[in-house]
């Protein structure tokens, strides 16, 4: 390793010391572990390629990551003698990939009254200022950061939403007439959530990036569960048949009913052993974390989408020489769930609306 690299590692291991960054005269607080590393990756852009070689990351916040990776799935992995060296370089790839998933989240997009009107994001992803301000004002999590930060003036955070497209006849021009008849698809977005808000941009990125880390853990958590259960009822489906085949045995069975059956036997017995189910061990528990920590591109991914629309949120197509914006968003994939788009938003805290009373709430019914 060159020793510009190691100055580098040697950066990283030091900003992971420190649990305050400065943000225009603010503390910010990155109080958990994944917070830290995150930013000290993002802030000192270096490293990345050089997390899991055995330097002094490995032996600092990488060494710490395996440890929460550990504490997140099974505390019992500790028991193999080598888990460290096992899980460091997958979970060295996993965080240099959600670090950089994250970084690709495109923003940030002001969402305020005053942007709505001239703003093309805020006015297609909102009905209204009003709306906007609704959907803020909605989320917890953005009224504990500024619960929690008395001078924090804005809210920095992922917002995910649904398109939804809609094809209806609408005036239209084509030539030098007016019809009314063209078809027109409409783009809008609803099922808006705020996710992993922040005081800063580098504060929301670093939460949103912890949010994809323990999200995945959890993933992986619940397919060690559905391993296990799969592999048990694969054993009682091989027993079962083993005792068919012992009954078959004592009479006379035809010979196409005793191949068959040896064949199903045969082919259930190669998915007992097979790597992905042997989750029951120490050992074969720790090679599945590794391999599926090694493969997050199968749980979360995102790729880079474009809406072209006019103010009007009416979709234009390519050539089109009416006013446009493309609308650049991320596509986000998670999993089993459905396909979503996102941006990284930013919301004053001057616009969030008042708690609602619940006393005079009640008092109307």
């Amino acid at each position: 390793m060159t020793s510009r690299v190691g100055h580098e590692l040697l950066n990283i291991q030091q900003a992971l010391q420190h649990t305050f960054i400065s943000t225009g005269g603010a503390k910010v607080v990155f109080g958990t572990l994944l917070q830290q590393i995150f930013y000290s990756l993002g802030r000192h852009d270096a490293g990345l390629d050089d997390i899991g070689s055995g330097s002094g990351f490995c032996r600092g916040g990488l060494a710490d990551a395996v440890e929460h990776v550990v504490d997140g799935l099974d505390g019992r992995l500790r028991m193999m003698p080598k888990y460290r060296l096992v899980l460091s370089e997958p979970v060295a790839n996993f965080l240099r990939y959600i670090d950089e998933l994250g970084e690709t989240i495109p923003g940030p997009v002001l969402c305020s009254r005053s942007a709505f009107a001239t703003d093309t994001y805020t006015n297609a992803f909102f009905a209204s200022p009003q709306h906007a301000q609704e959907i803020f004002s909605q989320s917890e999590e953005v009224r504990r950061l500024f619960d929690e930060s008395a001078i924090t003036e804005y809210c920095w955070a992922l917002l995910c939403m649904t398109v939804e497209r809609n094809t209806h006849p609408a005036l239209a021009l084509v030539g030098d007439e007016v019809r009314a008849d063209v078809m027109q698809t409409t783009i809008s977005f609803s099922d808006h959530q705020i996710v992993s808000p922040g005081a800063d941009e580098a504060a929301a990125r670093c939460a949103l990036k912890c949010c994809m880390f323990d999200a995945y853990l959890s993933h992986i958590r619940r397919e060690m569960v559905a391993a296990k259960t799969s592999r048990l009822a694969l054993q009682s489906r091989i027993q079962a048949l083993r005792a068919r085949q012992r009954r078959l045995s004592r009479e006379t069975p035809s010979t196409t009913d005793a191949v068959t059956l040896q064949h199903e036997i045969h082919e259930l017995e190669r998915q007992y052993l097979g790597e992905g189910k042997r989750v029951d061990s120490i050992s074969g528990r720790l090679d599945f974390v590794a391999r599926k920590l090694s493969q997050p591109d199968q749980f979360i991914s995102s790729e880079r989408c474009f809406l072209r629309v006019n103010r009007q949120a009416a979709k234009l197509e390519p050539g089109s020489e009416e006013n446009d914006t493309d609308l650049k968003l991320s596509k986000i994939h998670i999993a089993s769930h459905q396909t979503r788009v996102g941006a990284l938003v930013q919301f004053p805290r001057a616009e969030l609306l008042p708690k609602p009373d619940m006393l005079k709430q009640a008092d109307l019914f």
